[in-house]
């Protein structure tokens, strides 16, 4: 992480749609923090987001609430996956 960067985790379902992302520790649990069980959805992939300028992490926290700035999740993935830097876990 450099300055004014974040590290976030982001949880991407079925065909490349942001789910959420989160700088919280607990995030690194796809089971526990994001609950994939109980999401209704048959595939998904948690990664990590490395050097994420500090307004677009901020942004993609905001995905999914009344604060939302991208029209969907497809959109928001495209903003993040150039700070994709790998596969924590993902559904088998």
């Amino acid at each position: 992480m450099t300055a004014n960067t974040v590290d976030l985790y982001a949880l991407v379902v079925e065909d490349g749609y942001l789910h959420g992302a989160s700088r919280d520790d607990d995030a690194g649990c796809p089971y526990g923090y994001w609950m994939v069980n109980h999401l209704g959805v048959e595939q998904w992939t948690l990664v990590v987001l490395k050097d994420v300028p500090e307004d677009l992490a901020a942004r993609l926290e905001d995905h999914g609430t009344s604060a939302q700035d991208f029209s969907d999740g497809y959109e928001a993935w495209a903003a993040a996956q150039p700070y994709d830097a790998g596969t924590v876990e993902e559904s088998s």
